[in-house]
């Protein structure tokens, strides 16, 4: 009787935990195998639906700090010209009208491109580089 109820004392206990065995006369609790793939599958999924989206936003970000690297250059480079030929204070628009640029406004972006940290002039115009 007594190991009958020794069983069933087992068996409850091993409803209750994942695995159960005896070594040493003590009750070892652990994980089957089986419960430790469908997590680790349950994990793979989620990170498969996780990292693309934070992929993306990390590629969003950097195109934002490129952008506003750029505008800020641009904009540099535009107040040097204006601040080179006198013309603080007004807009640049303004600015080319009257130093008689008219409709011709690529000699003008000419010399705001070569005031860019990042442009290089080349023969035929502005080109990227160094």
């Amino acid at each position: 009787m007594k190991k009958i109820k020794n069983l069933l004392s087992i068996f409850r206990l091993a409803q209750r935990r994942p695995q159960v065995s005896m070594q040493n006369n003590q009750y070892r609790f652990a994980f089957t195998l089986a419960e430790v793939l469908i997590t680790i599958g349950i994990i793979g999924v989620v990170a498969a639906m996780t990292l693309p989206t934070v992929i993306n936003e990390t590629r969003n970000k950097q195109h934002v700090v490129a952008f506003k690297k750029l505008y800020t250059n641009f904009s540099n480079a535009i107040n040097l010209f204006k601040a080179d030929e006198g013309c603080e204070g007004i807009d640049v628009a303004t600015c080319i009208e009257g130093l008689g640029y008219g409709d011709n406004n690529c000699d003008a972006f000419a010399e705001v491109a070569q005031k860019m940290k990042y442009v290089a002039m080349a023969d035929g115009g502005a080109s990227t580089g160094s």
